[in-house]
C-alpha cells in the first residue's frame, strides 16, 4: 500500500490546488487555511512513516488468520473483487462506527476531526494508532476467504474513493447521495451539530446507514471540528491527546471495573453517569465554536510550507524503499521526519524559534547520514545471511496433491516425487511435498549442487566467483557433460586415475567436495552428489577409481525437498552469497524452452531460472520462479516421465502442465493480471482446425496448445494467426508426438476485434484440435 500512496500523491495535491482555485472563484475565501492544511498534512505523512512499522497488525494478521482459519478461497472473477471491496465496506462500516461510539477507537479516530476546516486536505489527516485495534473489524473477510491481495485492494479502493468526498466545493448530487457517500453526506459526518452528530458512516455506500438507523440528510450549515477542540498544531499531541485524557479518568475511578469502561464506554463517560440509559450526547451550541487560529508571520508561513514540502519529499521516499532499506536507516529516517513535523507545529506556535528549529533538523540530517554509513558498515561486517524458514503448510500441501494428481491421471507415467516452496507476505516459505524425502535419480540436475561447489571453491581460492567459468557456463546453460567433468576434477582435486595403487578411500573423500560444501549448509542430508555426468571427459562410462567409487556409494541421487531448499538458498543469496548474481545468470532462461520444464505453466512475465535434469526415463526439475504480482516459489520435481524419442524442443515440457494446475489451485494463475483465457477447437469444413475469441483491448499475449498425440497426425500444422486484416503463421507443430502437454506457439501483439487461430497442414495425417490457452502479459491490456 505504501507504494500506491507515494503513486497518488502528487494527484492528491493537484486536486488540492484545483480545490483551492475553484474556492477562490465563489468566493470561498476561508476554505483553506494555511496552518490548518499544514497540520492536517503532517498528520497525514506521520500516519503513513508510523503505518512503515506496524504493517503486522494492519495486514500480517489478515494473513495468518487467512492462512489458518479461511473457509475457502474466493475466485478471481471479477465479481468476487466487487463483492469483496463491498464486503470491507461494510467491515469499514463498524470500524467507523465504534470510532465514535466507544472511546478507546475514538481516541484513534478524533485525529481525522479535529480540524475545523472542511476540504482536500482535511481526507488527508489520518491517525498514526488506528491500526493497533482496526485490523478486528476485517478478520470476517479472511475467515470468509477473501485472498490477502484481494483485501488489500479493496482497502486502498476505498481509502482513495473517500479522498474526494472531503470538499465544499461539490455541492449535493441527488440520487447518487442518497446512496452513495458524497461530499454532502459526509459534511454531515464531520460536523458537531446536533443533528449531526455520530452520523453517515459508510466509506463508500450509504446503504449501512440507512439499514442500521445512521443516516442523515444535510439540512443546515455544517460546523466542523471536535467538540472539545485540540487547539494546537503539534502533530504528536493530536495523536496523544485522547489517550492521555482516558488514561486520567481511568485512573481516578475507584473501581477496576470502571477503569476498564473509561475506555469502552462512548466518548465522555463517566462513573457517576452510568444508569444503563441509552447514550445520549448534551445539547452542543454551535454558535460558541471559536477558532483556533495564532497569526503566522510571514517567514514563519514560508518555513511551514518548505518544511511540509520536505517532510512529504521524505515521507514518499521512505514509503517507496522501505522493503530495501535496513532497519536503521528506516528508523532514523521515519524518526527524522516526524522530527520535522513536530518542529514545524513549534514554530507555528510560537513554542520555538525558526533558528532553533533549523539547528535541530540539521543535526537531524546528520543522525540520518550516520545512521545510513553505519547500516551499511554492519553490513559489510555482517555475517553470512540467515537461510529462509521453510515450514510446512497445509493449504500448500492440499494444492500440491490435488495437482499433482490431476496432472497424473493424464500422463503415461506414473512417479512424481514433487516439493513446492510458496513465500507468504511473512517472508517465510510455506512447503507442500508429495515423496518429498524419497530419494531419486536426478540426471542433469545434479549440475545444480556442482555449480555451488564451484562457486566455493573459487571463494577458497581467494578468486572470483566465476573463476571456473570455462567450464561452469557450459556445465549449466549447455547441460554439457564434458564440462561438468572437468569442474568435479579441478574442485576435488583428483580426476581420474587408476585403481590399482592408489588410496581410495582418500580419493573418494577428494571427490566429496560438494557434498562437503552441501553439508556444511544443512542441504546435503542421505543424498549422493559426487558422481559425473556421463559421457564425460574420462570417457563413456565409468571406469577406475570413478567405477569403484560408484559401486561404492552408489549413483548421484537427491530429494525433491532439499533440491527445493537448494534452488532456493541460490535464488535469495543464502548460499554461496559472494556469488548469487552470477549463480542465478547461469541459471536464468526463457519459461518455455527445450531447458525448462515446469517453467512452461508459468503465466508470462514470471522471472524463471531452473536446472533442468533428463536420462534414461528421468524428467527432473528444479524451478525457482518470481510471479509477475510478487509472490515467489520455488517446485523440484523428479518423475519417470522422459521419452528420449519424442524430437525436441518440445521434449521436456510435460511437467509445465503441473505448474499450471498448481497455480490454478493456489489462485496464483492470474498473476500477470487476469487469469489466462482457455478456447476450445472448431473443426471447419475445409478440413482445417480453428479457434476464435475476440480481442477488446490491444496488448501483448501468450499463445499455447495443448492436445493429445496420436501417430495418425500429421506432422506438418502450420499454426496461422487470422487478426484484422494480417495472416501470419506463427508456428510449425509436429501433432503425432508432443501429446498431453502445453506447446508454447509464441508472443504476439494482438489489435482489438476478432482473432482467430487457424491450423493448416502440409503433410499427409489428421489435424487435431484441442484447448487453447490466451494469457497476457503483465504490461498488456486485458481482453
Amino acid at each position: 500500500m505504501g507504494k500506491a500512496i507515494a503513486f497518488a500523491t502528487p494527484v492528491f495535491f493537484l486536486l488540492i490546488a484545483l480545490e483551492l482555485l475553484v474556492a477562490r472563484a465563489r468566493g470561498m475565501a476561508g476554505a483553506y487555511r494555511l496552518n490548518d492544511a499544514v497540520n492536517s498534512l503532517s498528520l497525514g505523512v506521520m500516519s503513513q512513516v508510523v503505518g512503515l512499522f506496524v504493517r503486522v497488525f494492519n495486514y500480517g494478521v489478515y494473513v495468518l488468520v487467512f492462512e489458518h482459519v479461511a473457509l475457502g478461497n474466493w475466485p478471481g472473477e471479477w465479481w468476487a473483487w466487487a463483492l469483496a471491496i463491498v464486503f470491507y465496506d461494510f467491515c469499514y462500516y463498524w470500524n467507523h462506527r465504534l470510532g465514535h461510539e466507544s472511546a478507546v477507537f475514538w481516541a484513534s479516530h478524533v485525529v481525522h476531526h479535529q480540524s475545523q476546516r472542511y476540504n482536500l486536505s482535511t481526507a488527508l489527516r489520518q491517525t498514526s494508532s488506528g491500526a493497533f485495534l482496526g485490523w478486528i473489524f476485517y478478520l470476517p473477510m479472511a475467515v470468509a476467504g477473501v485472498p490477502p491481495a484481494m483485501f488489500a485492494v479493496a482497502a486502498i479502493v476505498d481509502l482513495l474513493y473517500q479522498y474526494w468526498i472531503h470538499t465544499e466545493v461539490i455541492g449535493k448530487l441527488g440520487w447518487f447521495d442518497r446512496w452513495f457517500a458524497s461530499p454532502s453526506n459526509h459534511r454531515v459526518h464531520h460536523a458537531v451539530n446536533d443533528r449531526y452528530i455520530d452520523r453517515n458512516y459508510g466509506g463508500i455506500f450509504m446503504a449501512w446507514d440507512h439499514l442500521f438507523g445512521t443516516f442523515v440528510d444535510e439540512s443546515e450549515r455544517c460546523v466542523y471540528g471536535t467538540r472539545t477542540p485540540l487547539n494546537s498544531w503539534d502533530p504528536l499531541w493530536a495523536n496523544l491527546e485522547v489517550y492521555a485524557d482516558l488514561a486520567r479518568k481511568s485512573m481516578q475511578c475507584e473501581r477496576w471495573s470502571d477503569r476498564v469502561r473509561v475506555w469502552l464506554k462512548p466518548p465522555g463517560w463517566q462513573p457517576a453517569a452510568a444508569n444503563g440509559s441509552a447514550r445520549h450526547k448534551p445539547h452542543f451550541d454551535v454558535s460558541q465554536v471559536q477558532t483556533y487560529d495564532p497569526p503566522m508571520a510571514r517567514p514563519v508561513r514560508a518555513f511551514a510550507l518548505a518544511q511540509i514540502a520536505m517532510a512529504i519529499l521524505g515521507s514518499m521516499l521512505l514509503l517507496w524503499y522501505a522493503e530495501v532499506l535496513p532497519p536503521l536507516p528506516l528508523v532514523a529516517g521515519a524518526v527524522a521526519v516526524v522530527a520535522v513535523l513536530w518542529l514545524t507545529g513549534a514554530v507555528m506556535q510560537s513554542r520555538l524559534r525558526m533558528s532553533r528549529a533549523i539547528a535541530a533538523e540539521i543535526a537531524l540530517v546528520g543522525m540520518a547520514i550516520f545512521a545510513t554509513g553505519a547500516s551499511a558498515a554492519t553490513a559489510r561486517a555482517a555475517p553470512p545471511p540467515i537461510a529462509p524458514v521453510i515450514v510446512d503448510d497445509a493449504r500448500v500441501q492440499y494444492a500440491v496433491e490435488l495437482a499433482r494428481a490431476d496432472f497424473l491421471a493424464l500422463q503415461s507415467f506414473d512417479r512424481m516425487h514433487v516439493t513446492v516452496l510458496l513465500q507468504d507476505r511473512d517472508g517465510h516459505w510455506r512447503r507442500g511435498a508429495v515423496e518429498g524425502d524419497q530419494l531419486a535419480y536426478p540426471a542433469s540436475s545434479v549440475k545444480l549442487g556442482f555449480l555451488v561447489g564451484a562457486v566455493h571453491w573459487c571463494h577458497e581460492q581467494d578468486r572470483a566467483p566465476d573463476c571456473l567459468d570455462e567450464f561452469v557456463r557450459p556445465m549449466i546453460v549447455d547441460s554439457d557433460n564434458v564440462a561438468t567433468g572437468e569442474v568435479v576434477d579441478r574442485i576435488s582435486g583428483d580426476p581420474n586415475a587408476p585403481a590399482a595403487g592408489n588410496d581410495a578411500d582418500a580419493w573418494i573423500e577428494r571427490r566429496r567436495y560438494t557434498e562437503r560444501v552441501l553439508e556444511s549448509a544443512g542441504l546435503l542430508g542421505s543424498q549422493r552428489l559426487f558422481t559425473k555426468t556421463y559421457p564425460t571427459n574420462s570417457g563413456e562410462e565409468p571406469a577406475e577409481l570413478e567405477r569403484l567409487a560408484w559401486q561404492r556409494l552408489g549413483r548421484n541421487a537427491m530429494t525433491t525437498n532439499l533440491a527445493a531448499a537448494m534452488m532456493l538458498n541460490v535464488s535469495v543469496g543464502t548460499l554461496e552469497p559472494q556469488a548469487t548474481d552470477y549463480m542465478r545468470s547461469l541459471l536464468r532462461r526463457p519459461a518455455s524452452s527445450g531447458h525448462s520444464s515446469l517453467g512452461g505453466g508459468l503465466p508470462p512475465g514470471s522471472k524463471h531460472e531452473n536446472k533442468i535434469g533428463s536420462a534414461f526415463d528421468t524428467l527432473q526439475d528444479v524451478m525457482y520462479a518470481e510471479l509477475p504480482g510478487g509472490r515467489r516459489l520455488v517446485v523440484a520435481a523428479f518423475t519417470n516421465g522422459w521419452d528420449s524419442q519424442e524430437p525436441e524442443p518440445w521434449d521436456v515440457a510435460k511437467l509445465g502442465d503441473f505448474t499450471a494446475r498448481l497455480l490454478q489451485k493456489l489462485r496464483l494463475d492470474g498473476a500477470a493480471g487476469r487469469e489466462p483465457r482457455y478456447v476450445d477447437a472448431s473443426p471447419a469444413g475445409d478440413g482445417t482446425v480453428s479457434w476464435q475469441w475476440r480481442v477488446r483491448q490491444p496488448g501483448r499475449y501468450q499463445l499455447a496448445l495443448w492436445h493429445e498425440a496420436d501417430p495418425g497426425n500429421t506432422h506438418a500444422a502450420h499454426a496461422i494467426l487470422e487478426t484484422p486484416g494480417r495472416r501470419d503463421e506463427i508456428a510449425l507443430l509436429d501433432l503425432s508426438t508432443w501429446g498431453r502437454r502445453w506447446i508454447w506457439l509464441g508472443d504476439v501483439e494482438l489489435d482489438r476485434g476478432r482473432t482467430a487461430l487457424v491450423l493448416t497442414t502440409s503433410a499427409p495425417g489428421k489435424l487435431a484440435g484441442g484447448r487453447l490457452r490466451i494469457a497476457r502479459w503483465p504490461d498488456a491490456q486485458v481482453d
